[in-house]
């Protein structure tokens, strides 16, 4: 089915194409809430308020965007929302296999270098965390969630230009932030 067809077929009521929605996107949806919660609790709640949240808003989708990008959009926005609301950021590791990390510290025959993994993941996380929220989600898109940058543009709904200034800024603020541990090391 095309967007437009499963626009009108939810529009229309019909829960057997919405269910396969959320069959095919609940992995999407939960995945970018781990990279903000660590509570399963957490993001089980987000990804069900992602959906509902589509369920209501289906009807003004317009199809400008795919609807992958759409429903990222909905995603970020309503995790950023609830880190705004709670006050507070609790973030769980780019390197989490609950998140479906970039990397893990390994133990096995390099105890050593899984230590040192690991203790680089916790800064590096602590770094992200106290990034400005635009900032944090531009490196989340690009880098942990591998989308390009034209289609993170369009999921934070901000100019290529604008996320590739955001970019610039993120990376300039973590290198600042991490340049003491990496020089030690």
């Amino acid at each position: 089915m095309t967007p437009t067809e499963i626009r009108e077929a939810i529009k229309a009521g019909d829960q057997k194409v919405f269910r396969d929605l959320v069959t095919e996107f609940r992995p999407l949806v939960y995945r970018v809430a781990a990279r903000f919660f660590q509570s399963h609790d957490d993001c089980d709640d987000l990804t069900q308020d992602v959906f509902v949240e589509i369920w209501r808003s289906i009807p003004h989708y317009r199809g400008d965007a795919a609807l992958s990008t759409w429903i990222y959009r909905i995603t970020v926005n309503k995790a950023l929302n609830l880190v705004k609301k709670r006050k507070r950021f609790v973030f769980t590791s780019l390197f989490s296999s609950e998140a479906g990390g970039l990397e893990q510290a390994s133990g096995g025959d390099e105890p050593f270098r899984g230590l040192l993994r690991s203790e680089g993941a916790r800064l590096i996380d602590a770094a992200l965390a106290r990034l400005p929220d635009s900032q944090r989600t531009a490196f989340i898109l690009t880098q942990a969630e591998g989308l390009s940058q034209r289609e993170a543009a369009e999921v934070m709904n901000i100019t290529e230009s604008s996320l590739e200034s955001l970019l610039h800024r993120a990376r300039t603020n973590l290198r600042k932030r991490l340049k003491d541990y990496y020089y030690q090391a």
